[in-house]
């Protein structure tokens, strides 16, 4: 899979040096930010920023360079969140919650430009970059005894009964017990522009991500977990031209 990767942005870049030409059109920056939803998380996922350029054409069309940067709670397909104790959510077998920064380098074509106030403007996207895993201990609250109940790192051989266990620690409990899982990523997409002001960018980005760990992140105790995380993703953004 490592290999598949450095093939791909190898070919990326001899495709792209062989196309791309000088603009002579002035540069147009728009910095944006928004929340995005995968198929791999809750209804929101993450959060992202991202600042795109216009840096050259690629077969005539205006090519932009994005940088971008996303936080995203990755979970494994068999999380499932149970009522126990007092009604409180609780997901059963949970050992870690995979949290992943994705600082990403991409380009961005303008397929259809946005006319002033009107219209809509289309843009394809393909970015990659590494994958800064994050894997911290689901807490637990878990009733020992009558009087004794302890708030700790979720174990599946000690924490065997469901009867007691009280709710889920809070969500900032146990960073100081994380680790760290590298890996990669690659990102395809298209970007619906629907703002309706010059300066101001409003956008709907669909797309398909492709994720490998160095690693098995370790989310589930009694279901398979991989190294290998497709995704389907929506992002919905804002942001300003400059």
């Amino acid at each position: 899979m490592k290999n598949v990767f450095i093939l791909l942005f190898c070919l990326l870049g001899i495709k792209l040096s062989a196309q791309i030409k000088k603009d002579t059109t002035p540069p147009e920056s728009i910095l944006g930010y928004g929340i995005t939803t995968n198929t791999n998380s809750s209804i929101v996922g993450g959060v992202m920023l991202s600042h795109a350029k216009t840096i050259s054409t690629f077969m005539d069309l205006p090519l932009n360079r994005v940088f971008c940067l996303e936080l995203v709670n990755v979970k494994h397909p068999k999380e499932v969140a149970e009522l126990v104790g007092n009604s409180t959510k609780f997901i059963y077998g949970k050992q870690n919650y995979l949290l992943v920064a994705r600082p990403e380098f991409g380009y961005d074509v303008t397929l259809f430009q946005k006319k002033e106030n009107e219209g809509l403007g289309l843009n394809a996207l393909l970015s990659f970059g590494p994958s800064i895993g994050i894997e911290k201990p689901y807490y637990v609250e878990y009733q020992y005894g009558k009087n004794l109940t302890i708030t700790e790192a979720y174990d599946p051989q000690i924490h065997t009964d469901p009867n007691r266990l009280i709710s889920a620690g809070k969500f900032w409990t146990g960073f100081n017990q994380a680790k760290i899982n590298l890996g990669g990523h690659i990102k395809t997409a298209i970007t619906l522009d629907v703002s309706t002001f010059n300066d101001a960018v409003v956008g709907i980005q669909v797309g398909f991500l492709a994720e490998y760990f160095s690693k098995e992140p370790q989310i589930m105790a009694f279901a398979p977990n991989k190294k290998f995380y497709p995704s389907g993703y929506l992002t919905l953004f804002i942001g300003k031209r400059r």
